[in-house]
């Protein structure tokens, strides 16, 4: 049905769901395809997301291709079009990269500077903002938490859950950077929140948000791993 969807009436909406349904079932060589074509018709039309790149990244991530994600979120740092109209999505998961794969060649220290540079923007000041200035060390994680509150579909109010998870997906990856826990216990907490358990009594909207969250998909990746 998402499928049928997308083809007829292929919109960033309908792009968006159909990919992370293919990425929540482990589709992780079609939704890469995917993605990719739908990267590249924007691309086309000078409109591309840096949400396409995070995704395309973590397909890739998912797929054991960790090089092949680095360079998506590298190039996803220069994307037209972003939430809050600043790329920062992109610089904040090749800190993830950083973290997990070390053998990679990606300088944590100069990842955090560019993001603090993007972060100047006022425009970042607002959730998933705040989340990005506690990983580059601008603000609390009481700051973040306030930022959870907020509106959704049908005027609820309330702390959002989803915000909640990628909120310590981040904390975790924090003390694994300042080295206060290690890559075999990060990995036994990304056990604990890709649980089912997590988010089985959660309402639809902030289920669907966690589905578009791809930190999802990676801390399922590494639970596995």
């Amino acid at each position: 049905m998402l499928r049928e969807r997308y083809e007829q009436k292929p919109t960033p909406r309908n792009s968006i769901a159909l990919g992370t349904a293919l990425m929540w079932v482990g589709e992780y060589v079609t939704a890469r395809e995917h993605f990719r074509s739908s990267l590249e018709k924007a691309k086309r039309l000078r409109m591309g997301s840096e949400r396409d790149y995070v995704f395309l990244g973590a397909a890739e991530w998912c797929g054991d291709n960790y090089a092949a994600a680095v360079e998506c979120w590298r190039a996803g740092r220069t994307a037209p079009y972003a939430t809050l109209g600043v790329c920062i999505h992109s610089p904040m998961l090749l800190f993830v990269a950083s973290k997990l794969r070390p053998e990679l060649p990606l300088s944590t220290g100069a990842i955090l500077d560019e993001l603090r540079e993007k972060l100047a923007d006022p425009r970042t000041k607002m959730w998933p903002g705040t989340l990005a200035q506690f990983i580059a060390g601008l603000t609390s994680i009481e700051a973040v938490q306030s930022s959870w509150v907020g509106t959704r579909e049908q005027n609820a109010k309330g702390v959002f859950p989803d915000c909640r998870w990628v909120t310590e997906f981040y904390g975790e990856l924090l003390q694994l950077h300042e080295g206060r826990t290690t890559l075999q216990r990060f990995k036994q907490v990304m056990v604990r929140l890709a649980a089912p358990v997590q988010y089985a009594t959660w309402e639809e909207d902030d289920f669907v948000h966690l589905m578009r969250f791809p930190e999802f998909y990676i801390a399922r990746h590494e639970s596995r791993a």
